[in-house]
């Protein structure tokens, strides 16, 4: 006897993180004391569309079950990195003075979005022999 199962599956996944208005979007680091603010890896935009596929067939004959199958998998991103500034105080003193001094602004330009795609495929083939019914 055979029994033959296929399955297909889809999903689409997005989301975009925007800063709150009126906000800078700055990293500031105080070399020796903490770092706040954004990450400059965080994302802005972000869109996953997956496709599933499945496959597989199972026979028994006699003494024999076979099992055999595959998949495939398809992954698409549409990734839109942040536009994060960075800004450096030297320490935590020269922060704190009446006159604080800045070391080190970078003012990042757009980066163009990222759009990794990703094929993913697996098959297989089992035997299950039973020596006595």
């Amino acid at each position: 006897s055979f029994v033959h199962q296929a399955s297909f599956g889809w999903s689409d996944h997005r989301y975009r993180l925007d800063p709150r208005p009126g906000l800078p979007r700055m990293e500031v680091a105080i070399l020796g004391a903490f770092s706040t603010a954004m990450e400059g890896a965080d994302e802005f935009a972000t869109s996953e569309q997956r496709v599933h596929v499945q496959d597989s067939l199972h026979w028994v004959a006699g003494r024999h079950q076979v099992r055999a199958g595959g998949e495939f998998l398809h992954t698409r991103i549409h990734h839109e990195p942040s536009l994060v500034s960075f800004g450096v105080v030297s320490n935590l003193a020269t922060l704190l003075s009446p006159e604080p001094a800045v070391s080190l602004v970078r003012f990042l330009s757009p980066v163009p979005p990222i759009r990794p795609r990703a094929n993913q495929w697996g098959f297989y083939v089992q035997d299950e022999y039973r020596p006595s019914p």
